[in-house]
């Protein structure tokens, strides 16, 4: 996993977005983390914002966050025994491969359910 800087194909100056990728088996996989940063500020050998001052201080901290979160989803999945990929690594650390469920939907299938018992006990009432 690293970070980087990606510039936009119009770009002149000014904060450039912060891109972290995931490479599982050689296969590539980005995200934008949703920070911009001037490209002079920028260490690409260590993928961390350069300097002491507090904006870089945050930035850097906010980038370890994400490392551990990305730990924590990888530590996860391993002990559900998944087949970890990029692509799976990354839905998951987004938040997107989870199925949600809305109350409506389990209040519908719910009443599917019961349709052919409720058909059976009207046949049986007459």
């Amino acid at each position: 996993m690293l970070f980087y800087l990606k510039k936009p194909k119009n770009y002149v100056s000014g904060p450039v977005p912060i891109y972290m990728r995931i490479t599982v088996d050689g296969i590539p996989k980005e995200v934008s983390i949703g920070r911009s940063v001037d490209p002079s500020r920028w260490r690409p050998k260590a993928n961390r914002a350069a300097g002491t001052k507090e904006e870089s201080r945050t930035l850097n901290s906010h980038l370890e966050t994400l490392v551990r979160n990305m730990d924590d989803v990888h530590t996860i999945l391993i002990k559900e025994n998944a087949t970890i990929t990029a692509d799976l690594l990354k839905m998951r650390f987004l938040g997107q491969d989870i199925k949600r469920h809305y109350l409506i939907e389990i209040y519908l299938a719910i009443i599917e359910r019961w349709k052919p018992c409720s058909a059976k006990d009207k046949s049986q009432a007459r």
